[in-house]
């Protein structure tokens, strides 16, 4: 009898978990099924990244259920691309996946067919947008030492676009030239750099200016940012050669 007593037990106990397991798994379907992904948001500044190849991964996931969305599995994916820095995803219920994605900064094309991104990675020329970044020109085995030039360049300049702004202009001029004179002045930037045999420099700016250097860089971009103040005109400068040992020399349009 007691043996007996004993398997009804058993046997009801069975029968209620198997019932209750039934309407765990019915009410998680259901559960499911009333939380699907029925919106997307992506940010991005899109800069560099496809907007559409993006959203069309993205877009698979519409309609699958939010618990089921593997978002480590998402941002594996995204950062692939070598133009991604980070990715945030988040799931907002009931129905949302809300993606943040950074870009690394494009630096400068590099001969003509390769983006420099800020990571240090090479990219295509093909996947570039519009843009307004400087032209870097040299030898591949010298892109670090080209890079770092065009930034340390890039520091002097910016000191040097100070003097320009404050410099004292011609007073034989309209005002309407004054006031063309100091924006010239105040947007001196790098449109090209030149690694020349590996042995001499010539930095463009969108002025029209060309400098000259040897490979002593930093002494040469000191003694430019010296005397800038003190060269008449130089907003209408063509040329300045700084290599000489004891000085410079200045050509103008």
């Amino acid at each position: 009898m007691k043996l007996k007593y004993i398997i009804l037990c058993i046997v009801g106990l069975l029968a209620f978990v198997l019932t209750v397991f039934g309407i765990y798994n019915r009410s998680l379907q259901i559960f499911e099924n009333n939380f699907k992904v029925t919106k997307l948001s992506i940010e991005s500044d899109f800069n560099m990244l496809d907007r559409e190849r993006i959203k069309n991964y993205f877009n698979r996931f519409i309609s699958t259920s939010v618990f089921h969305a593997d978002i480590e599995t998402m941002k594996v994916h995204l950062m692939e691309n070598n133009w991604v820095k980070s990715v945030s995803i988040n799931k907002v219920w009931p129905d949302t996946l809300n993606v943040v994605i950074e870009e690394y900064e494009p630096v400068a094309v590099f001969n003509d067919d390769m983006i420099i991104s800020a990571s240090g990675i090479f990219h295509p020329v093909s996947k570039m947008k519009d843009h307004f970044l400087p032209y870097l020109y040299g030898e591949k085995s010298d892109i670090t030492k080209i890079v770092s030039v065009y930034h340390n360049a890039l520091k002097h300049l910016k000191e040097v676009e100070g003097i320009l702004t404050d410099a004292p202009l011609d007073s034989v001029k309209s005002d309407v030239d004054l006031i063309s004179e100091k924006e010239h002045r105040a947007n001196l930037r790098i449109v090209k750099i030149e690694h020349i045999d590996q042995l001499y420099w010539q930095i463009t700016t969108n002025t029209g200016l060309s400098l000259y250097m040897d490979n002593d860089i930093e002494m040469q971009l000191n003694r430019f940012v010296n005397v800038a103040n003190r060269i008449f005109n130089i907003a209408r400068a063509k040329e300045v050669r700084l290599y000489y040992s004891d000085g410079f020399s200045v050509s103008y349009l």
